[in-house]
């Protein structure tokens, strides 16, 4: 999925409520000097996994967990160490037992990079996907549109 098929621009900040910061670690760098491609997933991994545990404050829905089953990165620019990245993350629908994140990886305010993921919530014991109770579902719309 191309960000133009997105009712959003995931490159443009204003979009963005929930936010959390990184340092680039030299360790993060590819034989170039560049920050390696999978740093940005990590980067964005970790821009969901905190996104979904302030969520997760609101209510906790035992014996469940977030798997991912989509995910699709556009890298628009390539970066450089030292330096730090900010991730906004946001909801762009709900399914029933499915959302369908949105993010921005940004570096001095310049987007370098947008995320479309659908996480689904699983039943632990069943591998099956569960549906998401109403508090959740409405604490996931509070962090994402304010």
């Amino acid at each position: 999925m191309a960000d133009g098929d997105l009712e959003f621009d995931l490159g443009d900040r204003s979009i963005y409520r929930y936010w959390n910061r990184h340092v680039i670690r030299f360790a993060d760098l590819d034989p170039a000097n560049h920050v390696n491609n999978l740093a940005y997933a990590q980067y964005f991994e970790s821009g969901r996994v905190v996104f979904w545990s302030d969520a997760e404050r609101h209510i906790v829905v035992p014996g469940t967990t977030w798997v991912i089953a989509k995910l699709v990165i556009d890298y628009r620019a390539q970066m450089d160490f030292p330096g730090e990245v900010e991730v906004g993350t946001r909801v762009l629908s709900l399914g029933r037992s499915s959302t369908r994140l949105g993010q921005g990886l940004f570096r001095d305010g310049v987007c370098v990079a947008t995320s479309v993921s659908v996480g689904v919530l699983v039943d632990k014991d069943t591998a099956r996907s569960t549906p998401m109770p109403d508090e959740l579902r409405q604490a996931v719309l509070a962090l994402s549109e304010g």
